[in-house]
């Protein structure tokens, strides 16, 4: 399943390097695309990256694409313990933040889960106030 994780902060304390991205059409206005993986109560970041918007920079191979390596000086995926979040997991045959109805949340506080997951009914109001939020506060 496929939470509600684009707006997760793929940079974290130890990255190597911070970038700004090339934004994608609206739906990924941060231009990058990232992969969690929650395992044993840890988050962990599996891939991350993107078109880099500096037109200097470059990655091994001469492009602007950079990817988690690129990040945090590894492919394996990074233990995010810079993540304190909720994690909204929609329903399986649900496309995320298109449609109302049962989510299941998670409390991540610095990269573990903080407790047992818990499902957070949505009604159309109460999922534009999340989404709002989780764009305005960092």
């Amino acid at each position: 399943m496929r939470p509600l994780h684009c707006l997760l902060d793929i940079f974290g304390p130890r990255a190597l390097k911070r970038f700004t991205f090339e934004p994608y059409p609206a739906i990924n206005y941060r231009g990058y695309t990232a992969r969690w993986r929650l395992e044993d109560g840890r988050l962990f970041l599996k891939s991350a990256g993107g078109r880099v918007a500096d037109p200097k920079w470059r990655n091994a191979e001469g492009t602007r694409q950079c990817a988690l390596s690129d990040i945090h000086g590894t492919s394996e995926p990074v233990f995010a313990d810079w993540i304190t979040q909720d994690l909204l997991i929609p329903e399986p045959d649900r496309l995320w933040e298109t449609q109302v109805g049962t989510y299941l949340r998670i409390r991540v506080v610095n990269g573990k889960a903080a407790a047992e997951p818990a499902l957070f009914e949505v009604e159309a109001s109460d999922l534009a106030k999340e989404l709002f939020r989780r764009r305005v506060v960092p």
